[in-house]
C-alpha cells in the first residue's frame, strides 16, 4: 500500500480486512464439515439445528442419550460454535455432534454404554477430533 504502515491505515481500513479474514476462515471450516457429510443427504443436516430420535425399537434413542445431546447443542450454540447434528458422513459412520467454528472443528459423540474398543474405532474414523461425553 504505497508504503504506508499498519499504524498509516485508517482504522476503518484495519477493521474491515479483519472480518474479511474472519468470514474467510469462517468460510474455509464450514466448507471442511460440508465436505465431510455425504452431499446427497446435506440438506437434512442443517447447521444449527437439533435432530433426535423418538418412538420404540433399535432406532430411537435413550432418554438419557437424547437429553444429553439437547444439553450439549445448546451448550455449543450459547457459545456461539456452529453445531450439525447427526450428520452422515461420506465413510457412512454418523456422529451425533460436528461442532466448529473460524478456528476449529471437532466430533461429540455421547457414550452411554459403548465399549472402549468402539470409542477408539471412531477416533480412526472420524475425520475431526473426537470428544467422548458420558451421559
Amino acid at each position: 500500500m504505497d508504503g504506508k504502515t499498519s499504524k498509516e491505515i485508517p482504522g476503518w481500513v484495519q477493521r474491515k480486512i479483519k472480518r474479511q479474514q474472519a468470514q474467510a476462515r469462517s468460510i474455509s471450516t464450514y466448507n471442511q464439515v460440508k465436505g465431510e457429510i455425504r452431499q446427497d443427504v446435506w440438506c437434512v443436516s442443517i447447521v444449527n439445528h437439533f435432530r433426535a430420535s423418538f418412538g420404540e425399537g433399535g432406532r430411537a434413542e435413550s432418554d438419557r442419550h437424547r437429553n444429553k445431546k439437547y444439553e450439549r447443542w445448546c451448550y455449543w450454540r450459547k457459545g456461539n460454535f456452529n453445531v450439525v447434528v447427526e450428520p452422515i458422513l461420506k465413510n457412512g459412520l454418523r456422529p451425533d455432534l460436528i461442532i466448529f467454528n473460524d478456528y476449529e472443528i471437532f466430533i461429540e459423540e455421547i457414550i452411554e454404554s459403548e465399549g472402549e474398543e468402539s470409542i477408539e474405532r471412531k477416533k480412526e474414523l472420524y475425520p475431526f477430533p473426537l470428544k467422548v461425553v458420558k451421559t
